[in-house]
């Protein structure tokens, strides 16, 4: 019952991440709040960057409903959510922690709120300056910083099954964003080892400009020598034969066209 006026309202929400309060007052999907027309909206943080396009589109609900804005563009209202040096001074003596790792921000904001610890009496091995994939270390003795590291960054997920992506897969993915694939299809008859065809080649998001009109004819001439310059056991087995024409196909687009294309040779017996 409290008139529009008088009530101020804090949501999460201010770098645009599309679950949060005030994304979804802005959408209109937040069941019990509505962002309506003379309401104003007070952005009370610095956009981080990367986080520009979501932030920009949500300011355009927004607008869209009605309501103003203020941000840094128009006002100070910027409030930091990093505590003072007070505050973490009050936090140690309230805690009294026995280990101190300091977190978030880069290596040398990490030593300098080091620096700060070791002025709150923190004794150098009380206080450890760690970053992303150290091991550290606790036992009846101490602790202490290993010399093996793990791989950290980020874990993609299949959104089909939602389980993890292994990182060969990434790699895979990414090869085939950058560079496409060839797909050569030769024709090898089963008995004699001999062509049976003129060897196709099949590309996808493999582009070759104008002066490289030749280097897919080049390329259908190197499998034929591959093939007739091996011998008939070679020939006849399929898995060293893909072998032979991939190493030697892929040499040959890395040299004309300094590309490096995913190959994956396609034998068929006849």
């Amino acid at each position: 019952h409290t008139p529009r006026k008088s009530l101020v309202m804090i949501a999460t929400g201010c770098q645009g991440e599309p679950m949060a309060a005030l994304s979804r007052m802005a959408t209109g999907s937040f069941k019990q709040i509505r962002i309506e027309p003379g309401d104003t909206v007070v952005f009370s943080a610095r956009v981080i960057p990367g986080n520009d396009r979501s932030v920009s589109r949500l300011m355009d609900h927004i607008y869209k409903r009605g309501a103003h804005i203020i941000d840094e563009t128009v006002d100070k209202v910027h409030v930091s959510g990093h505590p003072y040096q007070e505050d973490l001074e009050i936090f140690y003596k309230a805690t009294r922690p026995k280990y101190l790792i300091p977190i978030h921000g880069d290596y040398r904001r990490l030593h300098r709120h080091k620096e700060f610890a070791l002025k709150c009496g923190f004794e150098a091995h009380q206080v450890l300056v760690v970053e992303n994939g150290d091991v550290i270390e606790f036992d009846g003795s101490g602790t202490r910083i290993l010399e093996k590291r793990v791989a950290v960054g980020r874990t993609f997920i299949d959104e089909a099954g939602f389980e993890e992506i292994e990182e060969f897969i990434i790699r895979d993915r990414r090869h085939l964003s950058e560079d496409g694939f060839i797909v050569p299809i030769v024709a090898i008859n089963e008995v004699s080892g001999e062509l049976e065809s003129v060897p196709e080649m099949v590309t996808r998001g493999f582009v070759l400009s104008s002066e490289d009109d030749d280097v897919m004819d080049r390329a259908r001439e190197l499998i034929v020598k591959t093939v007739q310059e091996s011998d008939h056991d070679e020939r006849t087995d399929w898995a060293v034969m893909k072998e032979k024409i991939r190493v030697e196909l892929k040499r040959f687009i890395s040299k004309q066209t300094d590309r490096r294309p995913m190959i994956i040779p396609v034998i068929i017996e006849i």
